[in-house]
């Protein structure tokens, strides 16, 4: 098809108009929705097309009153047949150093993990043992996030599958150099980001959408620590625990001997008070988290933004992209709408072009990235 010169002088015209109109909107961003708390954990919704690979899912925190130098994460999805975290198997070689605390001539009869003396001070051990084993860890990225530099990170999936990862961090090992902490800040970078791969989803799969939460009532698996290693956000109480006890033949007491039944039983004919238990829990006010949410969509070529339909909206989103600093792409064949390998300028005007003016419809690369 055509296009007459004045047409194509008009379509210019828009697309510059277009571009700069974009380029002096302000850039909408905004803090995590918790702002109440002190510290927020928040993973971040995301798009990403049907049997995409290395999708990404960004975790970002706030903390406004403490500087995180520690924390376990643990992310679990409720959805096994839309995605998965993506994981290797890595052998471990797991090295313990032993003392003897007593001998009985030439035969050990106690001893002692001595592992971390001799790591951290050079001091003597009598022998080792050494055990290896495969773990599942996850595949994260740094690059760009708060945690970079850290000395360690470590991500493994608790159920051996990839439909769980616990993710731990320390900025600092037991030796110097000192690596800083994350001192207050709003959450304009990621804390941590890790990859899934998307399964492949028939047109029309009824609701693709996957719920990533972030557990909180286990402390082995969520909590953060400052730089002295104190707990951010816990509170203990302690609480007072009474036991219960009833005749073991059923008769009455005093009896001997008795045996412990629940509480509330109308068998009990004892109650010891009290055992003080020591309870630790997230304080919800000072601690928040927000689950997030994946959703896999079986996309259109043309469809940049991924929101169902080709209109001026794709247009603007690869023109956020390219000059706006704005989103990526969420897969970027379906915004290379002339399969040219790239995503630039031409693509926003295939796209005017076929909405407005009858050009040629948009025609993606079957692969991405191209060959």
């Amino acid at each position: 098809m055509r296009i007459s010169g004045e047409s194509c002088n008009c379509l210019r015209v828009y697309i510059i108009g277009l571009i700069l109109l974009f380029l002096a909107a302000g850039t909408l961003s905004g803090p995590l929705a918790a702002q109440n708390c002190q510290l927020t954990v928040e993973v971040r919704d995301t798009i990403a097309y049907s049997g995409q690979q290395k999708a990404v899912i960004s975790i970002f925190m706030e903390n406004y009153a403490d500087t995180v130098a520690g924390f376990n994460l643990w992310l679990v999805l409720n959805r096994p047949d839309i995605m998965e975290f993506i994981l290797d198997s890595t052998m471990v070689v797991d090295t313990t150093y032993w003392s003897c605390l007593e001998w009985n001539e030439s035969v050990c009869t106690d001893s002692g993990d001595v592992t971390e003396s001799v790591l951290l001070y050079g001091a003597s051990y009598d022998w080792i043992t050494v055990d290896t084993y495969y773990v599942n860890r996850a595949v994260l990225d740094t690059a760009g996030t708060l945690v970079s530099g850290w000395e360690l990170l470590e991500a493994r999936s608790i159920a051996g599958t990839g439909y769980d990862v616990k993710i731990s961090g320390m900025a600092n090992s037991f030796l110097p150099p000192v690596t800083p902490g994350i001192g207050p800040q709003n959450g304009d970078f990621p804390l941590i980001k890790l990859y899934a791969n998307i399964y492949e989803l028939p047109e029309g799969f009824p609701d693709p959408s996957v719920t990533i939460m972030v557990p909180t009532g286990l402390l082995d698996n969520f909590g953060f620590s400052n730089e002295l290693g104190e707990a951010i956000g816990i509170i203990t109480d302690t609480v007072e625990q009474e036991r219960c006890f009833a005749c073991e033949d059923g008769g009455d007491p005093p009896c001997d001997p008795m045996i412990q039944v629940p509480c509330g039983s109308p068998d009990v004919d004892s109650i010891w008070c009290c055992d003080s238990v020591m309870s630790s829990y997230i304080d919800t006010d000072y601690v928040c988290v927000l689950n997030g949410t994946l959703t896999a969509v079986t996309g259109t070529c043309g469809d940049a933004n991924v929101d169902g339909g080709i209109n001026i909206l794709d247009a603007t989103f690869i023109i956020g992209y390219l000059y706006k600093s704005g989103s990526a792409p969420y897969y970027g064949a379906l915004c290379d709408v002339n399969s040219d390998c790239a995503i630039n300028i031409l693509d926003v005007t295939r796209i005017i072009g076929y909405l407005y003016k009858g050009g040629e419809a948009p025609n993606c690369p079957p692969t991405w990235p191209c060959p």
